[in-house]
Parts: C-alpha cells; sequence; structure tokens
C-alpha cells in the first residue's frame, strides 16, 4: 500500500460545503464553534488568516483555521482543526505540515487551545515537530 500523502492547500469559496459539512459533523461539532458562510469567507479573503484544507492523496479531509498574530508579538495561533478520520494521526500530521509551513515567518510561538472535553485531542503530539524557531 502506498505511503498517504498530507497536505496543506488554501480553502476556496468553492470548498466551504465541505468544510460546513466537516464542522457540523457529530463527532466535530461539540469540539469547535461554528461560523457562518459569510464570516468562514471573510476569513479566507483575510491576510491574517489562514483557512486550509487538510489533503490526503490529494482528498480532502479536514480543515484548518489559523491566525498570524505575529505583528503583535505573539505568534500564531491555531484556531481550529477538524478531520473526518479520527484514526491514523491525521490531524497530527496536518499540524506537523502547517508548523514547517510556518519556518519562513519564524514565529515566536504556536499555540493552539483544546477544548477540556476532547480527550483525543489531548494526546502527546509528535516530538519531532520542534523547530529552532518555536
Amino acid at each position: 500500500m502506498a505511503e498517504e500523502i498530507v497536505g496543506l492547500r488554501a480553502t476556496t469559496e468553492g470548498a466551504l460545503k465541505f468544510v460546513l459539512c466537516v464542522e457540523t459533523d457529530p463527532e466535530n461539532s461539540p469540539h469547535i464553534g461554528s461560523w457562518s458562510r459569510e464570516g468562514r469567507a471573510a476569513a479566507i479573503a483575510s491576510p491574517v488568516f489562514w483557512h486550509l484544507l487538510i489533503l490526503q492523496d490529494d482528498l480532502s479531509q479536514g480543515y484548518l483555521i489559523a491566525r498570524d498574530l505575529c505583528a503583535e508579538g505573539k505568534g500564531v495561533f491555531l484556531k481550529r482543526i477538524a478531520v473526518l478520520s479520527k484514526v491514523g494521526g491525521l490531524g497530527r500530521q496536518a499540524i506537523s505540515q502547517f508548523i514547517q509551513s510556518l519556518s519562513s515567518l519564524g514565529p515566536s510561538r504556536i499555540w493552539l487551545a483544546v477544548d477540556v472535553e476532547n480527550a483525543p485531542a489531548q494526546r502527546p503530539g509528535p516530538t519531532n515537530v520542534s523547530r529552532s524557531w518555536i
């Protein structure tokens, strides 16, 4: 079996229906806030937000939203990550990929708030994502 490739791609307005389906999935909705379609479209267009699709073998499997707070000295806030499959470490792989993509920005920190009720998200992540700029 070929290794599955995890990638990230900017979300387009054409992908919003998929994003809203992931957000309202019964396994995801208790742990994440809901945005209106208009609010999400504004985030996609904003220069301070990253709204990214999580791809596995070029198929959309989830999304990630982060906010650039570097100008305020706060680094990058990983606001939300939601994936369809909760097995196999797809979300963790996407976070690692996102962190690697920030190397040119060099944020002082990258932070993520996790819902206290979201036990699977609280497991320790991979140790190989540390970078000298974190």
